[in-house]
């Protein structure tokens, strides 16, 4: 989301795009070379493979993922730059609810490939919100110390999630596995 906040105002620059990719290339390359060496890693050649082409690999999906996102961003920054507030508002409810939802709803499938969250769909729902941020200065920090009211309500809130998360984390397999029997029904739920 920061880079998105950045990116919004940013021009594309293909040398930029070329030094990711080189830079993602030249680290993943020394890894492999320094875990072969250290004795860490057996050299082969899937492991070369997916060292040299670590892009296109998805070896590190973290920067395949930003890499795709700045090639993209030119495109989403010029249908967001046409869009009005409210229609900004309404493309962020339509993509969490088909990219947070649906998937939530929907268990035992995920139409869109998203859970997870290392697909280009759920990053650019994130590049999406992020912008809307950056351009109506929503949240902008005037510096005036902020008031929370029922700041105890949101704590609480916050604990008995967490508390129902790791409950269901260490109960529901058992559960589900006697159910629906030994499956990975729990943990696409989970995900």
């Amino acid at each position: 989301m920061a880079s998105a906040y950045c990116l919004y105002d940013e021009s594309f620059s293909a040398l930029k795009a070329a030094e990711l990719i080189v830079q993602t290339f030249v680290y993943s390359a020394l890894i492999y070379f320094g875990l072969s060496y250290a004795g860490r890693s057996s050299p082969g050649p899937m492991l070369a493979l997916l060292s040299f082409m670590p892009v296109s690999t998805g070896r590190f999906w973290l920067m395949s993922i930003y890499i795709a996102m700045y090639l993209f961003s030119p495109f989403l920054n010029f249908g967001l730059s046409k869009m009005s507030q409210a229609q900004h508002k309404a493309c962020i409810a339509v993509m969490l609810f088909m990219f947070c939802a649906v998937p939530g709803i929907l268990v035992y499938a995920d139409p869109y490939n998203v859970v997870g969250g290392r697909t280009l769909l759920w990053f650019a729902t994130l590049y999406v919100t992020a912008v809307y941020f950056k351009k109506y200065d929503a949240g902008e920090y005037s510096g005036e110390p902020v008031i929370c009211k029922g700041k105890g309500r949101l704590f609480f809130a916050y604990i008995c999630c967490a508390a129902v998360t790791l409950l269901a984390r260490v109960f529901l397999p058992g559960l589900f596995n006697t159910i629906f029997g030994k499956n990975d029904y729990f943990m696409s739920i989970y995900g």
